[in-house]
């Protein structure tokens, strides 16, 4: 059981019965989202709701940690997807909508989640 499985908002983004392997992706893509924020989950969620435009706040997200995919640990398009994905369908069940129109020009591309063999704190070493 991972550490973030702990938080409210986690319990409440895992009950939607993602497969064990899904849920094994979308925390590791969840931790490094929260390292690279300096929020917990739960934290995480609560600046977005506190913010005066959520909608803005979540694409000034998406782009800060977009770029730190791509510059940084120069991840493929559609591993930046699938990370950025995982922000987006971790907030919604978490009263966050935000819908395919929101976020079409956020970000693009479709594929296979390719994780690499490194710890997250590994990565974010090499920022």
């Amino acid at each position: 059981m991972s550490e973030l499985e702990e938080f409210e908002s986690v319990k409440r983004w895992l009950s939607q019965g993602y497969s064990k392997g899904t849920q094994r992706i979308y925390l590791r893509y969840l931790e490094m989202i929260c390292m690279f924020t300096k929020e917990t989950p739960d934290s995480l969620v609560e600046r977005v709701r506190r913010s005066p435009d959520p909608k803005k706040e979540v694409k000034e997200i998406d782009n800060a940690f977009q770029g730190f995919l791509d510059r940084k640990l120069k991840y493929k398009v559609t591993t930046q997807h699938d990370a950025l994905s995982t922000l987006f369908s971790f907030l919604r069940p978490n009263g966050i909508e935000i819908t395919r129109e929101d976020i079409k020009d956020f970000h693009h591309g479709m594929g296979k989640i390719s994780l690499r063999r490194w710890s997250v704190p590994e990565l974010l070493k090499k920022s």
